[in-house]
């Protein structure tokens, strides 16, 4: 009656840290990442990228108000977070929702940013509905 279910591909989770730590470890991964971070630091400017922003350039976290901004320092990454919801069975009438939640990193150059490899998969959402405002809290406080 039902057909046992065999999955086409395993999804292998990697912990943040662990993910950030092989995508740095990729061949020039680093040197991207500082060279993007000279290019946008110095004098404020039009803004036509999301660097120009002016919290990139003030934001100092939680430290004191008088330390460098975060960005400025050695090392920091920077990311955007993507939330994404599709039907699974395309436009037929079946409803079945599967989410993402995906870190793209903001600290390497833009032609390079959505690249697969260069994109974190935080959490894959199965469900036959979008989830509430405070199940999406609970995942991305996780």
């Amino acid at each position: 009656m039902f057909q046992k279910f065999i999955p086409k591909k395993k999804f292998i989770y990697k912990p943040l840290k662990t993910w950030t730590f092989w995508f740095l470890q990729r061949l020039g991964m680093v040197g991207k990442v500082h060279q993007n971070q000279q290019i946008y630091r110095g004098e404020e400017r039009i803004m036509t990228y999301v660097w120009d922003g002016i919290i990139w350039r003030k934001f100092t976290g939680t430290r004191a108000p008088n330390d460098p901004p975060v960005m400025s320092l050695e090392g920091s990454l920077g990311f955007s977070i993507y939330f994404d919801w599709l039907d699974s069975h395309g436009k037929s009438r079946r409803l079945a929702i599967i989410g993402t939640i995906l870190l793209a990193c903001l600290s390497i150059p833009s032609n390079e940013r959505l690249n697969p490899e260069n994109v974190y998969i935080s959490v894959i959402i199965p469900g036959s509905k979008e989830p509430t405002s405070s199940q999406m809290n609970y995942l991305l406080m996780a």
